[in-house]
């Protein structure tokens, strides 16, 4: 019989007492709100459903594949050293989907999956793919680690299965024994792929281990990956992000801002990862919200090519995770900005419209080639962002309750120990508006913040129909604080006008949140490379194709006026069409 998750909540808090706060500790500022409570219903509502086929039909087609890399190590042939990362990336995104969708299908396979890791795990705790000669020397053992860990708490977060955590933990020891201490004069541990990188990268779960059992040695492990590895030493002197492999960094920043939220006088890691951070943001970010080139960082500015290897869907993601990560520590807009630009076209032009498919590299022009091998991270690593989705609507803080994506949807959060029920309804990305009800079991004082899109123009915000006291700023939070009731509203409106937006020696054009494609489906006869963009546009609505919106303006094909359908980049290039969102400066 599984515990209960609420039993299994209590026992985490219990277990992973942590000592005293010292001086150099950091608080989470926001707590995301759980997997299980926020329902989507709008856009981002279609893709996040969608998800419970792909996963199934992973499992189906690639299930025994990927509890097979464990199951026959050292015997099976391995297409790739990594092939043991699918089965923990998969389980992860399971997990937190079916949680939230209430899947029964999903959920059975997900405890499958946990399960038959747990089985096949090496009796000393070893869950690598690797015979026993290769243990503990291969390029990718602890990276293999690193998911497998990540898959068991994460079922072991959503389904309180008290085996997957302990799993974890055997895991975990096995890396600390075969590869600790880590100091200055032994430093085996980095010698793994990316220069030691794809090794650093499980601290972050580390840490997680160590919250969820009060096992210090796994904190202490982490600690000393991240205090011993060179380009972290690098960063913390310069602010500046190393030129490297574009996943495996933001993974380990992650566990960098995890360890410092973890107590133990290591908060004074946060403020050069947010140096970093902004530098990445600002120097290698494209404008559709993700990262590298051939899946490294680059030279700035960030190059674009027609039909390029850029925007790697297992950066785009971890780019996504870190975000989220000092969000949660910091509590600052800056950080849901960024996610909402990467939610809204990185990730989402990365996957499908139907869910079934995913992109290796998202080109910004004019062919999509969906992913099909040999190399199948991106396959696993879609879905974990797709899966967070419902987590990051809504937060709370030491005030009351965060509203930080405009999206049809629903949730129930705790506040002060009460319940408070929230529902939105959401125009928006299609137009400006939207709607929010909040419903305490009882009048509540506390502050709703609602994030304001930085891209928004004159915003408005009235309380149950009558104007809010103070400003509304565009890429801030509006706050207001009262004593709520049952059933009060409060609607924000605002402007989105078209935006351009350089990108090299072109421009791209945007609308609030999503990034617009001018798509061979909408626009037959047009020479998608001849099209340039006039000093002054207007966007205008159009027909949508279905769920796709469209909007019509006028560009300039060959130098004459010529009305050209857009569409968002994320809907963009599906149905083998070709597109562009990158296009020419006109006079």
């Amino acid at each position: 019989m599984r515990a209960s998750p609420i039993l299994t909540a209590l026992a985490s808090v219990l277990l992973a007492a942590a000592p005293p706060a010292s001086a150099g500790d950091a608080a989470e500022a926001v707590a995301p709100a759980s997997v299980r409570a926020v329902r989507l219903a709008g856009p981002l509502g279609r893709r996040h459903r969608a998800n419970v086929d792909y996963l199934l039909h992973l499992c189906h087609t690639e299930g025994e594949a990927m509890v097979n890399a464990f199951r026959e190590r050292g015997v099976r042939k391995q297409d790739r050293g990594w092939d043991g990362e699918y089965a923990g990336k998969w389980l992860d995104a399971a997990a937190l989907t079916a949680a939230n969708l209430r899947d029964a299908e999903l959920t059975d396979r997900a405890h499958f999956m946990a399960n038959a890791l747990i089985e096949a795990q090496a009796d000393d705790g070893y869950m690598g793919i690797e015979g026993p000669a290769k243990r503990g020397k291969a390029a990718w053992d602890v990276w293999n680690h690193w998911y497998a860990i990540t898959g068991w708490l994460t079922h072991y977060e959503t389904f309180g299965d008290a085996a997957s955590l302990a799993a974890a933990k055997r895991a975990g020891r096995w890396l600390i024994k075969h590869y600790g201490p880590i100091d200055a004069d032994h430093r085996r541990f980095f010698r793994g792929a990316w220069g030691g990188g794809c090794n650093v990268d499980v601290a972050g779960q580390l840490v997680r281990l160590y919250r969820h059992t009060g096992d210090d040695a796994f904190r202490a492990f982490a600690a000393s990956a991240i205090a011993q590895y060179p380009p972290i030493q690098t960063m913390r002197e310069t602010r500046r992000p190393p030129l490297t492999h574009a996943y495996v960094l933001s993974a380990y920043l992650g566990g960098v801002v995890e360890l410092a939220l973890s107590g133990g006088g290591h908060g004074d890691e946060l403020p050069w990862v947010e140096a970093v951070w902004q530098r990445m943001r600002d120097e290698h970010l494209y404008p559709t919200g993700s990262l590298g080139l051939g899946e490294r960082l680059r030279e700035p500015p960030p190059a674009e090519e027609p039909d390029a290897k850029m925007q790697e869907t297992c950066a785009t993601v971890e780019w996504l995770l870190l975000s989220y990560r000092l969000y949660r520590a910091t509590g600052h807009a800056r950080y849901m900005h960024e996610i909402e630009r990467t939610v809204y076209n990185a990730l989402l032009a990365a996957q499908s419209a139907d869910g079934m498919s995913w992109m290796y590299y998202t080109p910004l022009r004019y062919e999509k080639r969906w992913f099909s091998g040999p190399t199948r991270c991106c396959y696993w690593s879609g879905p974990r962002g797709i899966a967070r989705l419902p987590m990051l609507v809504y937060a709370t803080d030491a005030d009351g309750v965060r509203v930080d994506l405009l999206e049809t949807s629903t949730a129930t959060l705790a506040v002060d120990g009460r319940e408070v029920e929230i529902r939105q309804a959401s125009d928006y990305p299609a137009a400006g508006r939207t709607t929010i009800t909040l419903t305490p079991p009882e009048p509540m004082r506390l502050a709703l913040k609602v994030r304001i899109p930085r891209h928004a123009t004159q915003p408005t915000l009235t309380v149950n129909g009558k104007p809010a006291d103070g400003p509304v700023k565009p890429g801030a939070y509006v706050n207001p604080v009262r004593e709520w009731q049952a059933g009060d509203r409060v609607t924000i409106a605002f402007d989105m006008p078209a935006r351009v937006v350089p990108m090299g020696e072109n421009v791209c054009l945007a609308r609030g949140p999503q990034f617009l494609a001018a798509d061979a489906r909408d626009n037959p006869d047009l020479d998608l490379a001849a099209v340039a963009v006039p000093e002054s546009i207007t966007l205008r609505t159009a027909e949508p194709a279905g769920d796709r919106p469209r909007y019509a303006v006028t560009l300039l094909a060959r130098g004459e006026p010529r009305r050209v359908l857009l569409t968002p980049y994320a809907d963009a290039g599906n149905d083998g069409a070709r597109f562009t969102a990158v296009f020419g400066r006109g006079p």
